[in-house]
């Protein structure tokens, strides 16, 4: 699979974190939905940082009974 590139710097990102737990909020309020996990990849020039490297499927959603623990070890919260 090819790398992100960095549009700024033209330099391949690299990854800087694997398995972060990222939150996606939906509708007009950013209700919490679902939390995925993820990799966080960084510019090694100008340091910019992308979240990639999803699973197929979430972690949790908001309607499974184990939803608000994993969300106490959510890191970053997407829109």
């Amino acid at each position: 699979m090819p790398k992100p590139v960095c549009i700024s710097c033209g330099r391949e990102f690299r990854v800087k974190k694997i398995g972060v737990r990222a939150q996606e909020n939906i509708g007009a309020n950013g209700e919490p939905y679902k939390i995925w996990s993820a990799d966080i990849w960084e510019c090694p020039k100008c340091l910019y940082q992308i979240i990639s490297g999803y699973g197929s499927k979430p972690m949790s959603n908001v309607f499974d009974k184990d939803f608000k623990q994993i969300q106490e070890t959510v890191e970053i919260i997407f829109y």
